[in-house]
């Protein structure tokens, strides 16, 4: 058994980087990205300052683990479930 059988589904480790570009700031919902690669590995929130005020942003947290390195997938959704910003990055 692996070790990491826990993360991201497999079909979406697969094809994470094809998978990301259907990410669209201010369109893209938390139950789109559910679909597209399951349930995230974290998940949290974090405290940004916008227009002087304090928001909260629920966080999200995907690694894909291949052969060779793993990507990982980071996210932030806003108080309606859009993706405000997000993070997609390959690691050797």
């Amino acid at each position: 058994m692996s070790l990491f059988s826990s993360c991201s589904h497999t079909a979406a480790r697969k094809k994470a980087r094809l998978l990301v570009q259907n990410i669209k700031t201010g369109e893209t919902t938390q139950k789109n990205i559910q679909n597209l690669f399951g349930n995230p590995d974290y998940f949290g929130t974090r405290n940004v300052e916008k227009n002087g005020a304090m928001v909260q942003y629920t966080w999200w947290f995907y690694s894909f683990v291949g052969g060779v390195g793993y990507k990982t997938l980071s996210l932030y959704f806003d108080e309606e479930g859009k993706v405000v910003d997000y993070s997609f990055s390959s690691h050797p």
